[in-house]
């Protein structure tokens, strides 16, 4: 996944939050990305040089007429199945 790729349609969208999925960083994405912690390190799971894009990625997936959390959700069925 490369973060730096602005999400311009849901195809995008989808490879986006795939790509944090499979990187177990999903979050609430009303949450400030700088507060997320992965809960088995401890560590942050977005670098300062991360978090502005980030924040940009997730102002883009509220530009769609889907719920990034429901689809967020789905992904993680899809990939993870009854381990969510």
């Amino acid at each position: 996944m490369d973060i730096s790729k602005p999400i311009k349609t849901r195809h995008d969208a989808i490879i986006f939050i795939t790509g944090l999925v499979e990187q177990k960083r999903t979050f609430h994405y009303d949450d400030p990305v700088e507060t997320i912690v992965n809960g088995l390190t401890g560590k942050r799971s977005f670098t300062d040089e991360e978090v502005p894009i980030i924040n940009e990625r997730v102002d883009e997936l509220f530009g769609f007429d889907f719920c990034p959390f429901d689809l967020t959700m789905l992904i993680e069925h899809e990939i993870w199945g009854d381990e969510v």
